[in-house]
């Protein structure tokens, strides 16, 4: 039986080794063995064909008869065949004439595919192993052995051959690719029913896979594909299993809330605003503040683009709602212009904390009566690059404040609107499409004529004047000819399954970072983070600290003008007295000469509590001033010191209690790095003691670190650390006394071990530095994150 294999590859050797070399490759490969699932027969061959490549290139003339042939086809011809003893063969198929090859018995088959799929010859494994699980007969014949071992083992390194092999692709960017290589793989396993282990890993391996997948789906230049379908179909089923954009659930993908955010912000530019409409108010409703921050840009470029303003209509009145907690001001001055509202809009500008903006508008504005010159140029600049960039329709649209305002449906809309809106209940279920359409206006004609026309002179003249605001990136808008295509910088490149998480908490420099959502993706807090600084527009302004609208902790500014919220359809609701005068007259009756009793009863009561509550302050009064009169002269007593000094006891540190120490200072910080580090060598180590991470680890890092240690215990993974910390800085956060930061440089020296043997490939020694976010929680310290800032 003629197998593609050569002496040297086996011991994974050049053909120039030295005799030295070639011990050292003999005991690492005798050393090295293969997964746990295979049966002894398939170990027991493997090592046959090492111990027999020994054999032949250890002794000198074996080795040079074996290197005579093994040459003999240099210059283009085709070598000979070699049997297991070295012997001369006839000449390979066409196909195989510049390999060299063994012709081995047939009970070696097992053994031989092993080794190929060790040397990573996975196409060459599935092409000889594959036919024989499709037709098992060969098999069945006990050519290979005893028939069922024989099975279990082909099937396990033809199934390891398609996972490594999806691995491959995953790595070089082929998403699709490699999930059909891993679905092949699991399809065997279930089919035979075998190896339930590796069923889980590779199923570990597709969530994970998903959103790579989900970002080459949706970038299919065809978007009423097939596979763009698919691509939308796995994105809702992510968030479901998620719970929303910023849930708590788990997908299983390893993405926390952060990385999730920045994994739709770059999806987005895949979608239409008809898709992102969709999908953003399905998701608002659960509700989610950051889902109905999305509805609202995709609301603005539709009804901008489209020339639809009923959507902008409908984002103004989602802006609202966020703004009764966050400062979404400016994007209500922009809507409130895109509805010929400019007074509406002026007001709106008072309000916005946005100084860099506000500054260019003025800058705009300068000579004019009003800031609308100004926001007509920042509103033209702010649809043009930081808004439809982010849409697949809108991307190549112009944008002219002066057509918009000059189209016929726009202007009858507008002159239809009212003069206001009605106070918007910000726990109120988010109005659909389908609500907005229907809806018609009160017609109240304001003379918006005058205003449209003046509105898109402004826009024209002032649009082309506008610079380029200091924090806007410019943002690569592909061309016509060149339709959007994924690319290397669409998402980082994960690594594998194990590793999936050291990159987690890395910005994309490639993301898109336009625009108040740019800014809010970048610079999102999960719940709990410190706030970021005043300068910022974080899309955490979308997240109300209040329960109900979002399952996120609120970390942006404080609200300004926040108004309580009115009762469920407050708006909408008749007046108490339209309700009564509505009502038909009740006739009298018997009932009619009950209200003079219940009269007099009603003074009865009030009379009575009446006296009752001045008794009891009177009682509380004799007791607070009453007491025993003192005799003679009385010591002099203060109640802000005591009678006696009584000096402070020297403070001990206590390592056992740094953790429960009431600030964050050098000591704490120092016990909290050691903790966490050990902590971490327990849960990744031998034992798996995953159980460490919930003394020193606030979510989402203890989940985080929780998948990690299950990977490793699933793997038959474990790790040997050692560390030098150096504490570098601790910062408290002033207004925040339960938060904190730590920066350190952490030496790591990790030696990782699979099976129980040691690897080098995998084992490292770096020096890195880190910086903890460390939260207190119940009287005790925490970290809840850490980032690689080296």
């Amino acid at each position: 039986m003629l197998i593609p294999l050569d002496y040297y590859r086996i011991l994974g050797l050049p053909i120039q080794a030295t005799t030295p070399q070639l011990q050292q490759a003999y005991r690492q490969r005798s050393d090295q063995l293969p997964r746990p699932e295979y049966s002894q027969a398939a170990i027991t061959l493997r090592q046959q064909l090492i111990d027999e490549a020994y054999r032949q290139l250890s002794q000198a003339a074996s080795r040079q008869a074996y290197d005579e042939t093994f040459l003999a086809g240099g210059g283009g011809s085709a070598p000979p065949l070699l049997d297991a003893q070295g012997r001369r063969r006839a000449k390979p198929p066409a196909d195989r004439a510049e390999t060299p090859m063994l012709d081995l018995d047939e009970r070696q088959f097992v053994g031989a595919l092993l080794l190929l799929q060790e040397l990573g010859e996975y196409e060459l494994v599935l092409e000889l192993g594959y036919p024989h699980l499709s037709n098992p007969g060969t098999i069945e014949a006990g050519r290979f052995g005893e028939p069922q071992l024989a099975l279990a083992d082909i099937l396990l390194t033809v199934v390891l051959a398609y996972l490594e092999l999806g691995r491959e692709q995953w790595h070089q960017g082929q998403a699709e690719p490699a999930a059909t290589s891993l679905k092949i793989a699991q399809e065997l396993l279930l089919h035979h029913g075998l190896f339930a282990s590796l069923r889980g890993e590779i199923q570990a391996d597709l969530y994970k896979l998903r959103p790579y997948r989900i970002l080459e789906l949706l970038a299919h230049p065809d978007e009423n594909s097939v596979q763009h379908r698919q691509g939308l179909q796995l994105l809702r089923s992510m968030l479901k299993e998620r719970e929303g954009i910023d849930g708590q659930g788990d997908d299983r993908s390893g993405l926390g809330v952060e990385d999730f955010l920045r994994f739709v912000q770059q999806l987005r530019v895949y979608l239409t605003t008809e898709e992102q409409l969709a999908l953003f108010e399905a998701e608002a409703k659960r509700p989610s503040a950051v889902a109905t921050f999305l509805t609202a840009y995709a609301a603005i470029a539709r009804g901008f683009g489209q020339r639809q303003p009923a959507f902008v209509r409908q984002a103004s009145l989602l802006l609202r709602r966020l703004g009764n907690r966050q400062d979404v001001f400016l994007e209500q001055a922009v809507c409130a212009l895109l509805l010929g509202r400019p007074e509406e809009a002026t007001r709106y500008l008072s309000q916005s904390q946005e100084q860099e903006a506000i500054a260019l508008i003025r800058q705009q504005s300068a000579g004019a009566p009003d800031l609308l010159p100004g926001l007509c140029a920042y509103t033209e600049h702010w649809l043009r690059h930081e808004v439809f960039p982010h849409f697949r329709d809108l991307v190549q649209g112009g944008v002219s404040l002066k057509e918009y305002f000059a189209d016929a449906s726009v202007q009858s809309y507008l002159e239809a609107l009212p003069e206001g809106e009605p106070p918007e209940n910000e726990w109120t279920v988010v109005p659909d499409r389908a609500s907005v359409k229907a809806a018609t206006p009160m017609t109240a004609n304001r003379g918006s004529n005058r205003t449209l026309a003046a509105l898109a002179e402004l826009g024209d003249r002032r649009s082309i004047d506008m610079p380029q605001f200091p924090w806007q990136r410019p943002t690569p808008v592909p061309s016509a000819a060149n339709p959007i295509e994924p690319t290397a910088s669409t998402i980082r490149p994960l690594p594998l399954p194990e590793q999936l998480g050291t990159q987690a908490t890395q910005h994309d420099p490639t993301a898109q970072d336009s625009g108040a959502v740019a800014r809010a993706f970048s610079d999102f807090a999960a719940p709990g983070s410190a706030p970021p600084p005043n300068n910022v527009i974080p899309l955490s302004r979308a997240t109300g600290a209040n329960t109900g609208t979002s399952n996120m902790g609120s970390s942006g500014r404080s609200t300004v003008g926040a108004a309580p919220p009115l009762p469920p359809g407050g708006a909408d609701r008749p007046s108490r007295s339209r309700q009564r005068s509505d009502r038909p007259a009740r006739t009298r009756g018997g009932g009619g000469d009950r209200l003079p009793i219940a009269i007099g009863v009603g003074i009865m009561v009030i009379g009575l509590g009446s006296f009752l509550i001045w008794r009891v302050f009177q009682a509380l009064g004799e007791t607070f001033q009453g007491g025993p009169n003192l005799e003679g002269e009385q010591p002099i007593v203060q109640l802000d010191r005591p009678v006696i000094e009584i000096p402070p006891p020297p403070a001990v540190p206590n390592p056992e209690t740094a953790l429960t120490a009431p600030g964050l200072n050098p000591e704490t910080a120092q016990q909290l790095v050691q903790t966490w580090l050990s902590a971490k060598a327990a849960a990744m180590g031998r034992e798996h003691q995953g159980e460490r991470l919930t003394e020193i680890l606030a979510d989402p890092m203890l989940r985080t670190w929780r998948a990690r240690s299950r990977d490793a215990l699933n793997q038959k993974l474990h790790w040997e650390y050692e560390h030098q910390v150096k504490l570098e800085d601790v910062k408290a956060t002033p207004d925040q006394p339960d938060r904190g930061q730590i920066t350190a440089e952490v030496r790591e020296v990790a030696k990782l071990f699979k099976n129980g043997k040691p690897d080098r490939a995998g084992s490292y020694n770096e020096v890195l530095r880190v910086r903890y976010e460390a939260q207190r929680k119940d009287g005790r310290w925490y970290l809840r994150d850490v980032k690689v800032i080296r």
